[in-house]
């Protein structure tokens, strides 16, 4: 798909060229009917009415329920029913039928949107206004967790990317406040069995939504909520007991799985019909490949920059201390361990069983062979230095040369493939670590003032080489289509 950006410099560099009679008018139509160079600006303007729609709705949802409060006691609770459950129904309904409804006036699908994001928020507010009436307590997470999920059903219905999102934000912001009172929970139930298995959750409810929805903002974001949940179920009980294989289980299956991700394996949606438009843009295709890889690229840099230093090392403790409690706790985790364990060794068998000229990516730095490596030399240094002995020494040395490893590879690919985000990410983490090691041992101000010196002059040296390269590109791309 090509990019928004290609497209206004296109028109851009084909207005001059009419300008300085290269092209004919013509040719220049013809370059506009083809990558719809006139609707861009018209397309920017879609986008921001549609922001500023959405964030005049919440405003407006806010103060309604502020409104509500206000008078909330004041009114017989069945007039409290009432109003909650028509007020809900009639902003939902109507903002159906506006965003469905053929285009016979203009904003009139933007002032549906608003109001399915206004009924979004309703939903909460009865769900808490309810419970209160009919005096039902809980934690405040089941509030969040409810509220997400009936937000799912509408969000597979509509295929709308926000609702998604704002659903996924409300099960975030259950699972944390799970998390800071885990102890105030007094009896298990559904929704502490939801959230201590939120890997799987989120891999079945958001990873389809994805694609129903052509939406790469879900995606990412429900990758990123597996990585993160399933951690957080293994390191903290595990780190100070001796459980390396349980530290480098939560540190390496989730970037191997993100590296070794195939659409293939959740890819079921088709094309969106004409009954239900949408007022966001969406790829053609739904291709999340490359997204999952790239995540899986970031979980490596972030990991291997925060092992870098030397106290991380020097805090775990050795031994094999795991109490018949803790280990019990490490079993509930071993559904999500399974099932995310599954997906990675079919996703890795698909790339050990593809043949390499169907794999472009083999040819730069950052390949299968490369991660491969990583998974293996992350996963051996957590389990040697936590069960056999510490060697804060020898694992630093190795984390620091897989860093430098990793943000070479970044540099050489985006040079390669002049990609500015690929390129750029590799000299940070580059940067970084440099930086981070002069910072941590003692070093003279001389020779720190001379490696500062060093690196910006390299930054900016590079910088210039790599952004005139870029144009270069850009415009030898240009100058092709317009030929």
């Amino acid at each position: 798909m090509i990019s928004e950006k290609f497209r206004h410099q296109l028109r851009q560099e084909s207005q001059q060229w009419q300008a300085d009679g290269l092209i004919n008018s013509d040719q220049y139509e013809q370059l506009s009917q083809r990558y719809e160079l006139d609707k861009l600006d018209s397309a920017a303007s879609d986008r921001f009415i549609t922001i500023l729609i959405g964030v005049g709705f919440i405003l407006l949802g806010l103060g309604a329920i502020t409104f509500v409060a206000a008078n909330w006691q004041a009114w017989s609770r069945e007039f409290r029913v009432v109003l909650l459950l028509a007020v809900f129904l009639g902003v939902n309904i109507s903002g159906f039928y506006l965003w469905q409804k053929p285009v016979t006036k203009p904003g009139q699908k933007r002032l549906g949107y608003g109001l399915l994001i206004l009924g979004s928020l309703i939903l909460g507010a009865n769900m808490a206004l309810m419970s209160q009436l009919f005096h039902q307590s809980g934690p405040i997470y089941e509030l969040f967790l409810y509220w997400s999920l009936g937000l799912l059903p509408m969000a597979y219905a509509l295929r709308l990317t926000s609702l998604g999102v704002l659903s996924q934000i409300l099960m975030g912001i259950s699972y944390w406040s799970f998390l800071t009172n885990w102890w105030r929970v007094e009896e298990f139930g559904l929704s502490q069995l939801f959230i201590e298995h939120l890997p799987i959750a989120i891999s079945l409810l958001f990873i389809p939504l994805a694609y129903c929805c052509r939406s790469r903002v879900i995606f990412a974001i429900a990758s990123i909520g597996i990585a993160m949940s399933f951690a957080i179920s293994i390191i903290p009980v595990s780190w100070w007991d001796g459980g390396g294989l349980f530290v480098a289980i939560a540190f390496i299956l989730p970037p191997a799985l993100l590296w070794s991700y195939r659409d293939l394996l959740w890819q079921f949606s088709r094309t969106r019909t004409a009954r239900t438009p949408s007022l966001e843009p969406r790829p053609k295709q739904p291709l999340f490949s490359d997204i999952a890889r790239s995540l899986a690229v970031c979980f490596f840099g972030i990991l291997l920059y925060s092992f870098s230093f030397h106290w991380p090392w020097e805090d775990s403790m050795l031994g094999n201390n795991m109490t018949i409690e803790k280990i019990g706790k490490l079993t509930q985790s071993l559904p999500d361990f399974l099932f995310l364990m599954i997906f990675a060794l079919l996703g890795w068998l698909n790339i050990v069983r593809e043949p390499k000229s169907l794999n472009p990516s083999q040819k730069l730095s950052i390949n299968n062979g490369t991660i491969a490596l990583l998974i293996i030399a992350i996963g051996l240094l957590f389990i040697w230095h936590l069960n056999q002995g510490q060697i804060m020494i020898v694992a630093t040395f190795i984390i620091n040369l897989l860093l430098a490893m990793l943000a070479i590879g970044l540099i050489r690919d985006g040079l390669t493939l002049v990609r500015r985000r690929t390129f750029w990410g590799g000299m940070v983490l580059l940067v970084l670590q440099i930086i981070s090691r002069m910072f941590e041992y003692e070093t003279e101000l001389l020779l720190k003032a001379f490696v500062f010196v060093i690196c910006g002059v390299a930054i900016i040296a590079s910088g210039m080489w790599f952004e005139r390269g870029l144009k270069a590109s850009t415009a030898s791309e240009v100058n092709r289509l317009s030929n």
